[in-house]
C-alpha cells in the first residue's frame, strides 16, 4: 500500500496526454524515484 500511495504522489495532477506524449520521461520519473528503489 506504502508504494502505491508513493506512486500515487508522482502520478496526481498529471496530464494523460502529457504522460503518453512522453511516456519514456515518465517511466524515468517513477523509475528513479529513490524512495520507492528498496
Amino acid at each position: 500500500v506504502a508504494a502505491c500511495e508513493a506512486i500515487l504522489k508522482l502520478v496526481i495532477h498529471q496530464n494523460v496526454e502529457d504522460i503518453f506524449r512522453d511516456f519514456a520521461g515518465f517511466w524515468r520519473k517513477i523509475t528513479s524515484e529513490s524512495q520507492l528503489r528498496w
